[in-house]
């Protein structure tokens, strides 16, 4: 799974869920 908390929101393959994470927090 992806961690949206880290600033490696671009390893992860669901990069638009990690984005909207970092928006929402």
């Amino acid at each position: 799974m992806c961690i949206a908390r880290k600033p490696k929101c671009s390893d992860c393959g669901i990069a638009a869920f990690c984005k909207y994470f970092e928006k929402g927090n």
